[in-house]
């Protein structure tokens, strides 16, 4: 399954996270979905796009992850602090080195994302209004009584049209 002609593609799939709430000695992303590990289902689905790189963001528990991940052609970077996700994909720099193309930030547990999506978010970044940034918008959540518009998450500011950063 081809992506796109207009570049190649890297995948970096963040699973620094500790999993504290799963209370258990596994490690999150190696957690099974239908018999296979959820990282695992993943991979398989990123690999339909056949990337150029796959880089995993790994942190607490990395050892876990690395043995599962062996032999699989994928990269390792390690977030030694967990001190976000806009840092966890920053660890990926060294390992995407002198790569120029597309980029696919994915979540290590969040495993049926289907190929098909993935090609159509790569897709979707060549499109006619050429954005830099595509994401998904989060619902606001009642908490407590209280309506939470997720503040303090890292936003995408624009300014004039363009990503300046994220916050």
């Amino acid at each position: 399954m081809s992506t796109s002609p207009h570049a190649p593609l890297a995948v970096i799939i963040l699973a620094a996270g500790q999993g504290t709430r799963m209370k258990s000695r596994v490690h999150k992303v190696l957690h099974p979905v239908a018999g296979r590990p959820m990282l695992l289902h993943l991979l398989a689905s990123a690999g339909e796009l056949a990337p150029a790189r796959q880089v995993v963001v790994v942190g607490a528990g990395r050892e876990q992850v690395e043995r599962a991940v062996a032999g699989k052609g994928v990269d390792m970077a390690v977030q030694a602090q967990q001190l976000g996700t806009g840092h966890a994909v920053a660890q990926a720099k060294e390992a995407l080195a002198g790569f120029e193309g597309d980029v696919l930030i994915l979540y290590g547990d969040v495993p049926l994302v289907r190929a098909e999506t993935m090609q159509a978010m790569v897709r979707r970044l060549h499109g006619a209004d050429d954005p830099a940034l595509r994401g998904a918008r989060l619902p606001a959540r009642r908490r407590g009584g209280l309506w939470s518009h997720h503040r303090g998450r890292g936003r995408a500011h624009r300014a004039h049209g363009r990503i300046q950063g994220c916050r």
